[in-house]
């Protein structure tokens, strides 16, 4: 699925459009999303598939199963060709995450880092998806020496508290509320997450700003 909204650049500014269909926009490159493989051979064929159509891929986490087929499914990742940015989830440990992605050319691990295409920065924190509160993303982030949040991506494991991603069930929310205060204080574009299995595939709007859980299977962002 390609995601029936674009980001598109106008100097000076990174501009989001209506995510619903019929608007205009500048095509300057796609971005297969993904998270919660968790080491399974169908949706990593489908994103397979869907890795040709795309210039780099965002992998937000929870690749393996308890740690259980961490590198099978990071080398198959390499295999696609293109340059893959990983970060850790609550299956996987940082460090071992780390020393396995080093092994490979195409795959960079970007926890707590910023991956810059274009002017577009790509916040990157894995782990974590139980915490109400989490400390470290707040220490992280307040470090950020970056002027304008709105040509950014913030992409996180777990996903920010009472919004269209950590809903379990009806009016039952588990997100982290650190996460969802970033996104409101500073507007990025886009806030990419998973962890939780009953919101892949959602998208929705927060205060303008598009949350994108994009599921095992992946969806194709347009920038």
């Amino acid at each position: 699925m390609i995601l029936d909204f674009e980001l598109f650049f106008y100097e000076p500014y990174l501009l989001l459009g209506n995510f619903f269909n019929g608007i205009l926009f500048l095509l300057v490159m796609k971005v297969l999303l993904c998270v919660d493989i968790h080491n399974d051979d169908n949706s990593l064929a489908v994103l397979r598939e869907k890795s040709r159509e795309v210039e780099f891929v965002i992998c937000a986490g929870d690749m393996s199963l308890w740690g259980s087929g961490l590198k099978r499914t990071l080398e198959a990742m390499n295999s696609w060709g293109k340059k893959v940015f990983v970060l850790h989830g609550n299956h996987e440990d940082e460090e071992d995450t780390r020393f396995i992605c080093d092994k490979f050319d195409n795959l960079v691990f970007f926890h707590k880092d910023i991956v810059t295409f274009n002017d577009l920065n790509i916040i990157g924190f894995g782990g974590g998806g139980f915490a109400l509160q989490d400390k470290v993303f707040e220490r992280f982030v307040h470090g950020l020496d970056i002027k304008d949040f709105s040509r950014s991506i913030l992409v996180t494991h777990g996903p920010p508290f009472e919004t269209c991603l950590d809903e379990v069930q009806k009016n039952v929310h588990v997100g982290c509320e650190s996460y969802k205060k970033f996104i409101l204080k500073n507007k990025p574009a886009v806030a990419i997450s998973g962890h939780i299995h009953e919101t892949s595939g959602v998208v929705c709007n927060l205060d303008n700003i598009v949350l994108i859980n994009p599921g095992p299977e992946g969806v194709i962002l347009e920038i």
